[in-house]
């Protein structure tokens, strides 16, 4: 189970926190250390006062001393009056303050030594009393900075609600629309930075929006037009049941194989039309192709038909001519182009295919000398079942638009001209490759198989 993500007012609100934790932390060592340096100061300037005021007078040794269990109150100095030395050995001239650290039972001192003609002042302060005072004073003055950041944290959560309040509104409109919702979000009142998400989710609504309509129209598209090949076979059924002899019986049954091979092929031209459309062309297999191999491969499959029909076929592909394609679409797509020339096409009349290098492009185009196709339907004949007016066969409007489709998938369109044979030039342009080391293209050998 994955964890949900923290929100972006959780994140702030942790952030400023543990940063506000931080800088009371090291303002408060910085305010500990500093205190403590000044406390120190202060009461070695006191430790100075009192000693000095004793040496103005005569003291008297032994006076009062300190006790043994240490210092009654841990502010009061401790003061002891001593014989003097006539020698110390450690440097210390008469008059001349001294201050160092000593340890009596538990507690550390802070000692003060002054040297007079007629004694020794010892004045000593509890050094954990000192480090108490410090830390009382650098923690009180915490409190005025701790109000100061709760309250800036407090402003911040007021103003962060109010920044992400578009967001918060722009969420709960995306949360109250319906599945088939796809009108475009309002992003006249978000802020710049929200405007770019907004568009950008617009775009992807708009283009979810074609898609789906692209889906329905096919869907109502395809029902139409396979209403009049199921009325036909229901038709041709009844006349196998009407019949009374056999050839009537006889031609009945050709006209309904005839009308269930249309009836397949709509089936699975409209099949190939849906796995294109929905496939994106990055999910394409793309490798050099050799057109020429392609091409021939698409003519043997063809054989019987050319020849019965007695077609005058000129090729003239380059051996090196290779592109970058993905082979079944690229076998579809040209089968689709020559399907089209062949069906147009009047018996003994001329087919053509050629490959031209264009820049770092060929152009493979298929010619015929049939009917051709007005300048006003050449845009039109690519959408899906639609068919050039006058047009003859059984044709379902598809194989131009597989074909346009499959050649959006890679990155080019059909090109429909007039021929120089009197019919139709349909052409299209891929991308040029070097033919590969190893002899025979992968590709080469999927078309052999």
């Amino acid at each position: 189970m994955s964890l949900r993500p923290a929100s972006l007012r959780a994140r702030l609100l942790i952030s400023l926190t543990a940063a506000l934790a931080l800088l009371l932390a090291v303002q408060a060592a910085v305010s500990y250390r500093a205190t403590l340096i000044e406390v120190d100061r202060l009461f070695d300037f006191q430790m100075r006062q009192v000693a000095s005021a004793l040496a103005r007078t005569t003291p008297v040794v032994g006076t009062q001393p300190m006790p043994d269990d240490g210092p009654g109150d841990d502010f009061d100095f401790g003061i002891r009056v001593l014989p003097p030395i006539a020698d110390a050995g450690d440097g210390t001239a008469v008059g001349q303050l001294r201050f160092d650290t000593v340890t009596h039972g538990d507690h550390r001192m802070r000692r003060l030594l002054l040297p007079t003609r007629s004694a020794r002042i010892e004045v000593t302060q509890d050094l954990d009393a000192r480090r108490e005072v410090a830390q009382e004073i650098a923690f009180d003055g915490l409190w005025g900075p701790l109000i100061a950041g709760l309250a800036l944290i407090m402003g911040i959560v007021a103003l962060t609600a109010s920044l992400l309040a578009p967001l918060e509104h722009l969420r709960r409109e995306l949360m109250r629309r319906r599945p088939d919702d796809l009108t475009p979000l309002r992003i006249a009142s978000l802020p710049a930075e929200l405007v770019a998400v907004a568009e950008e989710m617009n775009s992807l609504m708009r283009r979810m929006q074609a898609a789906y309509d692209s889906q329905r129209t096919f869907v109502a598209d395809a029902a139409h037009q396979l209403r009049t090949p199921l009325a036909a076979l229901s038709l041709q059924t009844e006349r196998i049941q009407r019949a009374t002899d056999n050839d009537e019986r006889a031609h009945a049954l050709s006209r309904l194989r005839e009308g269930l091979a249309r009836a397949r092929r709509v089936v699975e031209q409209l099949m190939l039309l849906a796995r294109h459309e929905i496939r994106p062309a990055a999910g394409t297999t793309m490798q050099p192709v050799n057109v020429s191999s392609l091409v021939h491969e698409l003519m043997a499959d063809r054989e019987s038909l050319l020849q019965a029909s007695q077609f005058d076929m000129q090729v003239d592909l380059p051996p090196d001519a290779f592109v970058h394609a993905d082979p079944d679409g690229l076998r579809i797509l040209l089968g689709n182009l020559f399907d089209n020339a062949i069906q147009y096409t009047p018996e003994r009349g001329s087919l053509r295919i050629t490959a031209q290098h264009e820049a770092d492009r060929w152009r493979i185009a298929v010619l015929d000398s049939g009917p051709g196709i007005e300048p006003a339907e050449r845009v039109r004949v690519l959408e899906r079942f639609y068919r050039a007016s006058g047009a003859s066969g059984f044709g379902s409007g598809l194989g131009l638009a597989i074909a346009e489709t499959i050649a959006r998938d890679h990155g080019t369109s059909i090109d429909l001209q007039p021929s120089p044979l009197g019919g139709l030039e349909a052409a299209v342009s891929l991308h040029a490759v070097n033919r590969p080391r190893s002899g025979a293209s992968h590709a080469d050998a999927s078309l052999r198989r």
